[in-house]
């Protein structure tokens, strides 16, 4: 894993157009990995070429303990800000990647 100094993760407010409940779901998902210092935080907006999302979130985290926590952290705060939890998850128990649905 890679330097936690090395680069600093940035949140950029979204243009109006993308203003969408799917993109409120997406930046909630990148602040609460933000809240636990996940890096490299991207937003991709996938919706031309995939019919199942609109946006895939990618968050770099620099140890287990943390990638563990981002992935905790975004389930509570979409939960409480969208009543949601995630489908499937995969790769909590590695905790060296996750990914949820």
């Amino acid at each position: 894993m890679r330097d936690q100094n090395n680069k600093p993760s940035t949140l950029v407010t979204p243009d109006t157009e993308h203003q969408d409940a799917s993109y409120g779901l997406a930046l909630t998902v990148a602040q609460a990995a933000d809240d636990r210092k996940g890096a490299d935080i991207v937003i991709l907006s996938v919706s031309e070429v995939s019919y199942i999302t609109d946006y895939f979130v990618i968050v770099t985290g620099f140890s287990r303990v943390q990638v563990r926590a981002i992935s905790q952290s975004i389930e509570q705060q979409v939960e409480e800000a969208w009543n949601r939890l995630p489908v499937r998850t995969a790769g909590k128990a590695e905790g060296i990647w996750i990914l949820q649905d």
